[in-house]
């Protein structure tokens, strides 16, 4: 479930109730606003906060909250392994966050893996 939330709240009251995230996540919405997506797999939940500017904003206390991903554990755990993550190291520049390499990156997967390809009902012709 999703909710869009009024950005009345800052990162800081989120890290003062819930703790510190695990995994951050980073995406530029234009030059001058981005998005970070704090995860705490443990309580199934993404909080997300405004960023001012990409190249020069800063992951700080009063980031914005503006919106909060609740999941099933097994949802959680799904989006844990298919995304590319950075630990979360606390408040810094949106750019250091970015530019470090990825703590968790995507599960390989065996490929044709459930596209039925594979089995053998896919391949069998009308007479059996």
């Amino acid at each position: 479930m999703l909710l869009q939330l009024a950005p009345e709240n800052t990162l800081a009251e989120v890290i003062e109730n819930l703790g510190e995230p695990v995994y951050f996540s980073g995406t530029e919405v234009s030059p001058e606003q981005a998005a970070a997506a704090l995860f705490y797999p443990e309580k199934s939940l993404v909080v997300y906060a405004f960023v001012a500017g990409a190249e020069s904003g800063t992951v700080s206390e009063t980031s914005e909250i503006f919106a909060a991903l609740y999941l099933s554990a097994e949802d959680m755990q799904e989006v844990i392994e298919t995304s590319s993550l950075h630990d979360w190291l606390g408040y810094d520049s949106f750019q250091a966050y970015v530019e470090r390499p990825f703590n968790v990156t995507p599960l390989p997967t065996v490929e044709g893996e459930g596209d039925g390809a594979e089995t053998p009902e896919a391949n069998e012709t009308p007479e059996g």
